[in-house]
């Protein structure tokens, strides 16, 4: 009875140790997930942030967001906006709440409670 015991007990610890909480793991990219839905292509004007369309001006930023139990990205937060303060930043963020994403990666691998990277990088066509 005592092996028994043991063994249930080193059994627990090592389950403990070896398990990773899903915000352990790197951020997933939007190439290691399947879409649910995506936001559909827009015109650049309606793309683009405005302030950046008015001053002419190139960029990108990325967010951060958790895979929520519905697919859905929340808690977002922007993580690179280059050049700051022309709405790059913002504009990734409203794109991500269109975002909703399957439960298992590509790779099969859960993706809720994950942590995943929108980068999107923002180009004027050549005039």
């Amino acid at each position: 009875m005592r092996w028994i015991t043991l063994a249930v007990a080193a059994a627990v610890q090592l389950g403990a140790v070896g398990a990773v909480a899903a915000s352990d793991l790197p951020p997933l990219t939007l190439g290691e997930v399947n879409f649910h839905s995506m936001p559909k292509a827009q015109a650049g004007a309606q793309f683009y942030p405005a302030e950046a369309l008015k001053a002419k001006v190139d960029g990108h930023a990325t967010v951060v967001c958790t895979v929520q139990p519905s697919g859905d990205l929340g808690g977002c937060s922007i993580t690179e906006e280059t050049p700051p303060g022309y709405g790059f930043g913002a504009k990734v963020l409203e794109t991500a709440q269109s975002i909703r994403i399957y439960g298992l990666s590509r790779y099969g691998a859960p993706t809720r409670g994950r942590l995943i990277e929108v980068p999107i990088k923002f180009t004027l066509p050549q005039s």
